[in-house]
């Protein structure tokens, strides 16, 4: 679950319908939910808003008690089969490892789905190159050019 921190409802529109049309587009771009607290900050009257489009909305609360709202696309909303229903709920897979469960599908030949999980992007370190600079200490490079000011206390 990813919330979005920065927010930019439009200024012209502060509307519930540009509520709405901000967490479907976070939902198709895939950039996750919006947190309450920001919208509430960015649009007056927020909480009318929200309720008002409950039925579009979802509500996380998440373990900082901060709630995050995201979009409830109702053209994925699917309908399945009562008994099929009945038929997963009664399966017990308590106790029974993965690995187990993995097995049992292979051998009715079904393949399990493996979970990959979010992969780390590494950032690229910058090799330090083995530079070696010599550079002229106390301007020797320029013996012939420098003349000295000093007047001789001497005479």
């Amino acid at each position: 679950m990813v919330a979005s921190s920065n927010l930019n409802l439009n200024t012209t529109s502060r509307t519930k319908k540009s509520l709405l049309r901000l967490l479907d587009k976070h939902n198709l771009r895939g950039w996750g939910g919006i947190l309450q607290d920001d919208i509430e900050e960015s649009l007056p009257h927020a909480h009318k808003h929200i309720k008002n489009l409950a039925d579009n909305i979802t509500k996380i609360t998440r373990p900082d008690k901060k709630i995050v709202l995201f979009y409830n696309d109702t053209s994925c909303n699917v309908n399945v089969d009562e008994e099929f229903q009945k038929m997963w709920r009664s399966v017990s897979v308590e106790g029974v490892d993965e690995r187990k469960i993995e097995e049992y599908l292979e051998k009715q030949g079904i393949q399990s789905m493996q979970d990959l999980g979010s992969k780390k992007v590494m950032p690229k370190l910058k090799k330090k190159g083995n530079r070696k600079t010599t550079f002229k200490k106390l301007n020797d490079h320029l013996t012939g050019v420098l003349e000295d000011y000093v007047p001789d206390l001497k005479k």
